[in-house]
C-alpha cells in the first residue's frame, strides 16, 4: 500500500517538474535572459539553458559552412562576456 502511495507521488512529482520546465521553455524566448534566470528556480533555469544551448549548437553544426559556428561562438562568447561583467562588476 505504502509503496503505491509512493509510486503515485513520484509519478506527480516527475508531471510537475516536466510541466514546470515546459512553462519555462516557453518562457525563455520571450523574456530577457536577466529577467528570466530570476523568475524560475534554478535547477529549472540550467535544464532550459541546456535545452537552448544544445539547439543552438547543433543548429550550427548542421550548417554546411563555417559562418553559422563562427556566429553561434560568437554569440555565446559576448553572452558570457556580458554576463559574467554584469555579475562580477555591478
Amino acid at each position: 500500500m505504502v509503496e503505491k502511495w509512493l509510486l503515485e507521488v513520484e509519478e506527480t512529482m516527475v508531471m510537475s517538474i516536466r510541466d514546470v520546465i515546459r512553462q519555462s521553455v516557453n518562457a525563455y524566448s520571450v523574456t530577457q535572459r536577466k529577467h528570466w534566470v530570476i523568475e524560475w528556480p534554478g535547477q529549472i533555469a540550467i535544464c532550459v539553458s541546456c535545452i537552448y544551448w544544445t539547439t543552438e549548437v547543433t543548429q550550427a553544426m548542421d550548417v554546411k559552412n563555417g559562418m553559422q559556428v563562427r556566429h553561434t561562438h560568437n554569440h555565446y562568447s559576448q553572452f558570457f562576456l556580458t554576463y559574467y561583467n554584469s555579475a562580477f562588476y555591478s
